[in-house]
């Protein structure tokens, strides 16, 4: 005399009335696959961070290498002072959460971690190696825009095989030297993928700073021709020249700025002119349609 709305249940798996229930074992393996769908997801978050900390160290040990930053630590009065050179600074040993730090140690970003802040549009690192190394201070007015118009992203390549000038050859020479420097200390910090070649690495970076538009800062720079000359030396259209020569303009003020942060007056003043080198004519104007 059961309530015909409850269902009874048999020993054989079907209700009375004919329709299949469900079987403990498939509920059973229901559960365990979401418990392990949850282990599969927080482990899948762990891996994510374990990838962050080894990025985040490899690239701390590339700005403790490059001078941006300095290990310090606390002394026993409440200040605190660089740390000792033989204490265990850098690690290159690339352990997932190695970050080189002994205990009791912090960074303090330098006076040329201080300079690269100021550089935003561009490569900050190979910026201020060619800073504080002295890269540009023996440069012309025109080759230093030409200098810069290579440290800048490439967004328009153009098709032409690039022959540059001596003085200008130089130049590229002296900034693919550096490039070198900062692309080495890069992997031998872990910042390159695992399976990527020291070599290739290397030759990655330093080919990622095109001379394309060296010749067209330095022309203009010099403000001997008109801009119509100057847009038949390249293959790029007229838009896109003054587009790079505006991010010129824009970078040559980071380094102005850079360079006064580091109290660098005359090198500063050598930005300034150069930036008003690029920054006249159709470059300047508010509208290309004028």
């Amino acid at each position: 005399g059961k309530d015909s709305r409850h269902k009874e249940i048999t020993w054989e798996g079907k209700r009375a009335d004919g329709v299949a229930a469900l079987d403990p074992r498939v509920l059973l393996a229901s559960s365990e696959l979401r418990r392990r769908a949850a282990r599969l997801r927080e482990a899948a978050e762990q891996t994510s961070l374990a990838a962050f900390r080894r990025e985040l160290n490899a690239r701390k040990r590339v700005l403790r290498s490059l001078g941006h930053l300095e290990v310090h630590r606390e002394t026993g009065d409440g200040t605190t002072a660089p740390a000792a050179a033989a204490e265990p600074i850098v690690d290159l040993t690339m352990d997932d959460d190695a970050s080189g730090d002994a205990p009791g140690t912090f960074d303090v970003v330098t006076l040329k971690g201080r300079a690269a802040c100021h550089v935003d549009i561009a490569d900050e690192l190979l910026t201020t190696e060619l800073l504080f190394n002295g890269g540009f201070n023996a440069l012309t007015v025109p080759q230093l825009c030409a200098l810069c118009s290579c440290l800048l992203p490439e967004t328009e390549k153009t098709a032409e095989a690039i022959k540059l000038r001596s003085e200008l050859q130089s130049t590229l020479e002296m900034l693919q030297e550096a490039a070198t420097r900062v692309a080495e200390v890069a992997f031998d910090c872990g910042v390159a993928p695992p399976e990527a070649e020291r070599e290739t690495f290397v030759s990655k970076y330093v080919e990622s700073f095109q001379p394309g538009l060296m010749d067209v800062a330095f022309e203009w720079s010099r403000g001997l021709k008109t801009f119509a000359e100057i847009a038949d030396m390249t293959d790029l259209f007229e838009g896109s020249i003054v587009r790079s020569l505006r991010r010129l303009v824009e970078f040559l003020d980071n380094l102005h700025n850079a360079c006064v942060e580091v109290g660098e007056s005359s090198l500063a003043e050598k930005f300034e002119e150069a930036h008003k080198s690029i920054s006249r004519g159709i470059v300047h104007a508010n509208s290309l349609y004028l």
